[in-house]
């Protein structure tokens, strides 16, 4: 055991030499620099993530490559029934409503053939019978649940509540995630884009974006060198092993006792107290506050990274209503004048907050000072001063101006 310490001390002390290296080179080289990260909108699905991709995979899209990207993405994703006649006439929806089915992030429609839809999670919770809905709106298309690390999804989303029946795997729909398939695609594209500047070092920053968001590191080459000394004997090669399994355990107890303080903190400070519609459900929760006919939760938790949302309810212990569609849409464009807060389009939602101090997907140079108790406390404090700024917004300006009372 003895011996298993001093090697993953020394196994650290070597990568981190290694990292010192290349992150001394990153700032020679300007490397640091990205639009994405600079708009904080790394981690958005819709309005980068989403919106990103299906730009590049337009025939007709302002990159004016025509069917070069679409082309390699089908390769990658090893359909080759398509050909370029078909990819031509392909239309691309962003966020396509399927009526009371919800909505679809990304859907490929050939004018002939089996169309594509795409499912993309990146840290959103899947919903109930989600990808058995897609299913039954595109029955012969090819389904892909596209996430960081190609996990699989819940069984909520791929169980038909009648029929008890689950969607199989390779079969009716398949994982993808972005630090494989979508990030060996993009590369191809970079390549592909050697001629066109503009277009080659956009891709080349989203790269970076991805391989932030799947802790990947940035250069090839200090992943080869990080690769070398692991693989120089057995003993790295294990400890390497026992350091990802406990990063892991880590990280997942990290959200977990974050997520609990700042429940206790938004509990003391409000004097409020969780009323949740769903039992035992670690990745948010919930507060129930009512007026009128008109119920309502404001939602903690996980989702986006770290995120406050307001969510109409039928009562307390249950979700979704919308009891009167107009007062909903009057709710959305009062809330929408908040910073940061985010349109939703599902009816069943108003819309969302996504924090500023994101212990979720923050790059690992700042998830540090989360993991210091002292460091992470102010942070934390921060967070319910959000909570609180939001509430506060929706009492100020969305009662006034629908003549309703407000309490929380």
């Amino acid at each position: 055991m003895e011996t298993n310490t001093i090697t993953i001390k020394n196994l650290l002390s070597h990568v981190s030499i290694i990292n010192k290296k290349y992150e001394d080179i990153s700032k020679i080289t300007g490397e640091n620099f990205n639009i994405f990260q600079i708009l904080r909108v790394e981690t958005d699905e819709v309005r980068l993530h989403s919106r990103f991709i299906a730009e590049l995979l337009k025939p007709y899209g302002i990159h004016d490559q025509g069917i070069l990207f679409l082309k390699l993405f089908v390769q990658k994703l090893g359909l080759n029934e398509y050909t370029d006649e078909q990819l031509k006439n392909t239309r691309i929806e962003i966020e396509e409503s399927i009526g009371d089915l919800g909505r679809i992030d990304i859907v490929v429609k050939p004018n002939k053939g089996k169309g594509i839809v795409i499912e993309n999670k990146i840290n959103a919770i899947d919903q109930d019978e989600q990808l058995i809905r897609y299913k039954k709106m595109y029955k012969d298309a090819h389904l892909f649940y596209l996430t960081k690390d190609g996990k699989m999804p819940d069984k909520l989303s791929i169980t038909d509540k009648v029929t008890k029946k689950e969607l199989e795997v390779d079969k009716d729909y398949f994982c993808i995630s972005y630090n494989t398939q979508i990030l060996d695609w993009l590369t191809n594209c970079h390549l592909q884009s050697f001629n066109h500047p503009l277009i080659r070092e956009t891709i080349s920053q989203y790269i970076t974006v991805i391989r932030k968001l799947t802790n990947q590191s940035l250069s090839k080459n200090m992943s080869n060198d990080i690769k070398d000394i692991i693989k120089k004997d057995s003993e790295n090669f294990i400890a390497a092993a026992i350091i990802s399994t406990e990063m892991n355990l880590l990280l997942a107890n990290l959200n977990e006792d974050l997520l609990k303080r700042i429940k206790i903190k938004i509990e003391n400070k409000y004097n409020v107290k969780e009323k949740s519609p769903f039992l035992n459900h670690k990745g948010y929760f919930f507060y129930f506050f009512k007026y009128d006919e008109f119920k309502f939760y404001i939602r903690v938790g996980l989702e986006y990274g770290m995120s406050i949302w307001l969510v109409p309810a039928k009562g307390e212990g249950s979700l979704f209503t919308v009891a009167d569609d107009n007062k909903i849409k009057d709710f959305k464009n009062v809330l929408k004048n908040f910073p940061g807060y985010n349109v939703e389009n599902n009816p069943n939602y108003t819309g969302w907050v996504i924090s500023k101090n994101n212990f979720v997907n923050c790059p690992n140079s700042d998830k540090y000072k989360f993991v210091n108790e002292i460091s992470s406390d102010k942070i934390l404090d921060d967070i319910v001063s959000e909570v609180g700024d939001f509430v506060t917004y929706f009492k100020n300006n969305v009662s006034k101006s629908l003549e309703m009372e407000f309490s929380f």
